[in-house]
């Protein structure tokens, strides 16, 4: 994942809204694992829900959907969500997190080189350590909403179309 969003920090106690989606998602705590972002914080598995592929035989996107509706028919989890307008947002997100937990271990999971899901204007959006701008080698490229509204300081980065 690019960066934390919502995810829960690796060093930090799980807050009351994460012990709840690891608890309807009976996510167990041996599945759990250290992730670094591309803005270098460590996290808990976060999983970026606009570039993965997964064997269709493991089922995985029918457990997200299923997943999502566990989350969703939970009042104490809706009512954690509703306290925060982009928990609310990205519980879609937060319910793939619960199913590739919940189905999947560390060692069933790879990631994606830095080449997929090339989050271009990274920088300039988030901060990062790594400046996305080659994009000779890349496979696919994330620009979220940069180009409808830039950052007031990118007016001097040219918008290319081909």
């Amino acid at each position: 994942v690019h960066h934390k969003l919502i995810g829960p920090a690796w060093d930090e106690p799980l807050d009351s809204f994460w012990r709840l989606v690891y608890q309807v998602c009976d996510v167990p705590d041996v599945n759990l694992f250290q992730m670094t972002t591309h803005t270098g914080e460590q996290i808990r598995p976060y999983f970026n829900a606009s570039c993965l592929s997964t064997r269709p035989e493991r089922g995985l996107f029918r457990k997200w959907a299923a997943t999502y509706s566990d989350l969703y028919s939970d009042s104490l989890l809706k009512s954690e969500a509703e306290k925060n307008t982009l928990r609310r947002v990205f519980t879609f997100q937060v319910a793939l997190i619960g199913a590739i937990l919940n189905n999947l271990g560390p060692d069933d999971m790879m990631e994606f080189s830095r080449r997929y899901n090339y989050p271009i204007f990274f920088k300039e959006m988030y901060g990062a350590k790594h400046d996305f701008h080659d994009i000779t080698d890349v496979t696919t490229i994330r620009y979220e909403q940069f180009f409808d509204k830039p950052l007031p300081n990118t007016a001097g980065v040219k918008r290319v179309v081909t």
